[in-house]
């Protein structure tokens, strides 16, 4: 059945057998909580994030500009609500999801394929073939994910990755 509130009908239908009523009403007040809490944190947390790359100069000195009376990072800000305009007004949010989960799942593999390199350099008490097992089974987990993304989704991110290399490129210029 296709709907356009697939949490709310999924709630009904689940709670419908059990005698209660507008369930779906309370679900959809708990993801639209979550989903503001989320935006709310991404809007504190990445301007900072911008400032922070700038002062690494990994990004262009540009975002390093700070209000004079809050002392926020007022270029990162108009930066980050400009792009989520822009996403919002083109529907690219459904991309920027996408991207975000591509994205995660190759730090995860970056992440995992390290395990081993620093099983030996820390000298964890885990037997070698644990490590093996552990890291083979995780790396296993992130390819098959990977490579159920579609081309789409991997031009998408490859955009992304080219746009940080420019920024990273013109503040390692400047």
């Amino acid at each position: 059945m296709a709907t356009n509130a697939p949490l709310v009908t999924s709630a009904n239908v689940i709670t419908e057998s059990l005698g209660i009523t507008s369930f779906g009403l309370v679900i959809a007040f708990t993801a639209i909580v979550s989903i503001f809490g989320n935006l709310l944190a991404l809007m504190l947390a990445a301007p900072r994030m911008t400032y922070a790359l700038a002062e690494n100069n990994q990004l262009p000195q540009w975002f390093l500009s700070t209000h004079k009376r809050y002392l926020t990072p007022i270029n990162s800000i108009y930066f980050l609500a400009g792009f989520a305009m822009i996403l919002a007004i083109t529907k690219g949010f459904v991309w920027l999801a996408i991207f975000s989960s591509l994205a995660r799942l190759i730090g995860y593999l970056v992440c995992v394929l390290a395990v081993p390199k620093l099983h030996k350099k820390m000298q964890l008490p885990l037997s070698q073939w644990v490590i093996f097992l552990i890291s083979s089974s995780g790396i296993l987990v992130c390819v098959w994910l990977i490579a159920q993304a579609s081309i789409q989704s991997w031009l998408y991110t490859l955009g992304f990755i080219l746009l940080g290399s420019i920024f990273y490129r013109v503040a390692r210029v400047t």
